[in-house]
């Protein structure tokens, strides 16, 4: 039994102008376990298992109060990765069955059928080395096809985890995906994803084209051809384009210095920073968080605008991981909200001005050529570990989802109870929110007041959660 009651249900008329994202992390039950990754905040659910099919019908339940349109969730691929080098061949696998379709391993050892081992390698026909099979990665692969299957669910998008996947690992330098079977694996994981995710009714989908994360695209190097590959054959499969967003903002070098003209290659529609947060440099990491992320954000912005590419600008309450990786390092405090709030007030011209030549560019579309509604990313839902998540705690409460809904009225220029047809930027509770599309008046603007307004205050307060009524 949930320990959590219910709001009700945001009431239908009520428009969400703009999509929100906010990512999801299922690579274990989450939370995950304290003692191996220890959290700043805790649920108010408890410990719970993501793959429970209460716990999964309550997170969508949240994020359509919260007006988040779908998650973007982390993706290793069907469990099939990079081989360990040091590891012995334990049989044979095949990753395509009879009619072509691509599959999880079907694996046979002595003449007998066996199931994939976590962490053992097994031979694949046509491949120079063996694959590993990594029985997490097959688990979330299994419970994101759950996810789809909720009803009345939010959409899903794939968030490809290429780093993990090609066995670079965070902080492990560039992921050369030319490297030797790397193009293999990238096409048997696009072409299963295309066969078990892309077409659902319930997946992510933009203008009709498929939503895809390339998580930390700014690391790949010798990616055109392989990616243009897997590409090809997927949406020959699908009969439809993919709408694929790199993860590509990061704090150096400096935006003019980025691969653009290869991102044009492989048909990129919008690029975004999944999470700016660098320990070092503490001095960004800090109350002025949002002030900076939004300046990265302008410069983004005007290099993408060149080659009609969006930006996807990224939100978060805040970012503390000094319990599972140091206390030495930074922390962006949460301030009770207010750097939630600011968050979303300085990326508010980002938001508003995509496809229209500023911060977005003229291209964001899909395979019917329309251009897109913009978009925002929240980091994150559940990402506890990191202490990003909106996911209702016992420290907060459900404040943040009513602030995600709130402050995404508040971006768009309407607000619950609003009539249609309201002028866009004229907020009765903040007015001072309005940003010119123009890349230079924006830098100049984001280095305007970075304190919270006594409007603004009001809001923080109004959703704010009152301890003395915590949930049992």
């Amino acid at each position: 039994m949930l320990g959590a009651p219910l709001n009700p249900p945001p009431r239908a008329a009520l428009p969400c102008p703009f999509l929100a994202s906010a990512t999801s992390s299922h690579g274990c039950a989450h939370p995950c376990a304290p003692q191996v990754f220890p959290r700043p905040f805790e649920p108010v659910l408890g410990e719970y298992k993501s793959f429970d099919d209460g716990v999964m019908r309550l997170h969508h339940e949240w994020a359509r109060e919260a007006c988040i349109d779908f998650f973007a969730v982390s993706w290793g691929g069907d469990g099939t990765r990079a081989p360990n080098k040091k590891g012995a061949v334990d049989g044979h696998c095949r990753l395509v069955d009879d009619s072509g379709k691509h599959t999880k391993p079907r694996c046979t050892k002595d003449g007998e059928k066996v199931p994939p081992e976590r962490g053992k390698q097994y031979a694949v026909d046509g491949w120079k080395e063996p694959v590993q099979w990594w029985s997490p990665s097959g688990e979330v692969d299994l419970l994101i096809q759950r996810h789809l299957e909720v009803k009345d669910g939010v959409p899903m998008a794939l968030m490809y985890e290429v780093r993990d996947v090609l066995g670079v690992g965070e902080g492990g330098g560039s992921v050369d995906l030319v490297r030797g079977d790397n193009p293999l694996i990238l096409e048997h994981h696009l072409l299963y994803a295309a066969e078990h995710f892309f077409l659902h009714p319930n997946y992510m989908k933009i203008n009709g084209s498929p939503v895809l994360f390339l998580y930390t695209l700014r690391d790949f190097q010798n990616f055109v051809d392989p990616l243009n590959n897997a590409i090809s054959k997927v949406q020959k499969r699908i009969g439809r384009s993919l709408y694929i967003i790199g993860d590509v903002l990061w704090w150096n070098p400096p935006p003019s210095h980025f691969p653009w003209e290869q991102y044009r290659a492989i048909n990129l529609s919008a690029v975004t920073g999944y999470n700016l947060f660098d320990a070092g440099q503490p001095d960004k990491m800090d109350a002025a968080f949002s002030w900076h992320s939004a300046e990265l954000h302008a410069r983004f912005g005007e290099e993408a605008s060149r080659r009609g590419m969006s930006v996807i600008p990224y939100v978060s309450p805040g970012y503390d991981d000094r319990k599972m990786r140091g206390r030495a390092r930074p922390a962006i405090e949460r301030a009770d909200g207010a750097q939630y709030l600011k968050a979303w007030k300085e990326l508010r011209r980002v938001i508003n001005c995509q496809g229209r030549g500023g911060a977005g560019g003229e291209k964001g579309q899909g395979e019917s050529g329309q251009k897109t509604r913009a978009i925002a990313l929240v980091n994150s839902f559940n990402e506890w570990h990191e202490g990003t998540q909106i996911e209702p705690s016992k420290e907060f409460g459900e404040s943040y989802l009513k602030w995600t809904r709130k402050l995404k009225q508040l971006v768009a220029g309407t607000e619950e109870g609003e009539g249609e047809g309201r002028e866009r930027g004229n907020s009765s509770l903040v007015q001072d929110w309005n940003a010119a599309c123009d890349v230079r008046a924006a830098q100049v603007s984001v280095a305007g007041k970075r304190e919270v307004t006594g409007r603004e205050a009001t809001l923080l307060q109004e959703f704010h959660w009152n301890r003395t009524s915590a949930i049992q």
